[in-house]
């Protein structure tokens, strides 16, 4: 086991997981040190395209709502198979773009860095940029592979650049 030096954690959140990594920055639970997102799903309105548009967004909500199950079936861009609850619906719709930056502004001013791809279509480009923006990041930009990132793909020299850029930033911000 490794001793953890909880005065030196730091975040990283791709996509979805970058919506849950601001949410965790403006819940003030957690003191995190660096925060590093990759194509952030930060913006609701945004992220309904990716489930096609808003009229297939409650289209799915609806599903999900009238599901004894309580979730719709979903297939992502990368035959995924996803279970969206109603809960995360409304969770998703409780904060909407400005609201959940101007949070996590109050609770984080420390080092952050968004990378996204110039044509990602999961999540627009101006998602992250306006992420960076609202963080003050130092921004990385990938020329191709959307929102693959190398993961998905056999671009691996992206996959380099996401690796190397996360890591040589979190070495860096979280020294002893």
């Amino acid at each position: 086991h490794y001793t953890v030096n909880k005065d030196s954690v730091g975040i990283f959140g791709y996509s979805m997981g970058g919506r849950i990594s601001l949410e965790m920055l403006a819940s003030q639970k957690d003191n995190f040190k660096a925060v590093c997102l990759l194509a952030p799903a930060a913006d609701t309105e945004d992220l309904k395209k990716l489930f096609g548009g808003t009229e297939n967004w409650e289209l799915l909500k609806k599903t999900a709502q009238e599901s004894k199950d309580g979730y719709a079936d979903f297939t992502t861009i990368y035959g995924q198979k996803q279970e969206l609850s109603t809960k995360w619906f409304a969770d998703l719709e409780e904060k909407d773009f400005a609201t959940l930056m101007q949070e996590v502004k109050k609770s984080y001013n420390g080092p952050s860095m968004v990378i996204y791809a110039v044509d990602d279509t999961a999540v627009s480009p101006s998602v992250s940029k306006s992420v960076a923006e609202e963080l003050g990041s130092e921004i990385i930009l990938t020329p191709e592979d959307g929102h693959s990132y190398g993961f998905y793909s056999d671009k691996a020299y992206v996959k380099r650049i996401v690796v190397e850029n996360t890591v040589d930033f979190f070495e860096d911000k979280l020294k002893k």
